[in-house]
């Protein structure tokens, strides 16, 4: 049989040695409970400043490795590790005329919805506040009071937009310029173009 020394549990399961059953079911029934020889290993715990540095190193993660698209990360920060899932949300829009009488349906950006589904540590111990504040933190990360709108114009006739988008936020640098990308994909570039406007 190995000694305490060489064993870690994680209650309840299986790998609970005999001698630690009786004394970690009878403290606690709900929250699994870890021995690192022969000692219980506190969970970790995360100061205001830290969760905002986590929350930070979210929104990182969903920029740079999502770009920014619908999908699933996992960020590690100080022993613990978030499961996070980003949602970009798109509305169906209908542009401006074109010379031949059609119109065109595009994508418009409106917004976006982060969930961190669970928080936890390299024993499986589960943090469910953290990952409740985790997920509050995001969100207010991502709120700006400006808004942004992006029109696509005929050059010939600068008040005949084809195509148009608001979002309730200040776009980032990268944001914009694939919106303008997908907004301006069938257009002839010496015929159209775009102006950005921003307003708080």
């Amino acid at each position: 049989m190995k000694t305490p020394k060489e064993e870690y549990a994680v209650y309840p399961s299986l790998s609970v040695p005999a001698r630690y059953g009786y004394d970690l079911h009878t403290k606690s029934k709900d929250e699994p409970i870890v021995v690192v020889c022969g000692i219980e290993e506190p969970k970790i715990h995360l100061v205001p400043s830290e969760l905002q540095e986590f929350a930070r190193q979210i929104n990182e993660a969903i920029t740079h490795d999502l770009g920014l698209e619908s999908g699933t990360c996992e960020v590690e920060y100080r022993g613990l590790t978030a499961s996070v899932d980003f949602y970009a949300e798109y509305e169906s829009r209908i542009g401006g005329s074109h010379d031949d009488g059609s119109v065109e349906r595009y994508a418009e950006y409106t917004g976006d919805r982060v969930c961190v589904r669970v928080v936890y540590d390299q024993y499986g111990r589960e943090y469910p506040d953290y990952a409740i504040i985790l997920e509050k933190a995001t969100q207010l990360t991502n709120l700006s009071h400006t808004k942004t709108r992006i029109e696509i114009y005929e050059i010939a006739r600068p008040a005949n937009i084809v195509a148009s988008g608001c979002w309730s936020r200040k776009l980032r640098t990268q944001e914009i310029r694939k919106e303008i990308a997908y907004m301006m994909r069938h257009l002839d570039a010496k015929k159209f173009t775009h102006r950005i406007v921003e307003e708080e």
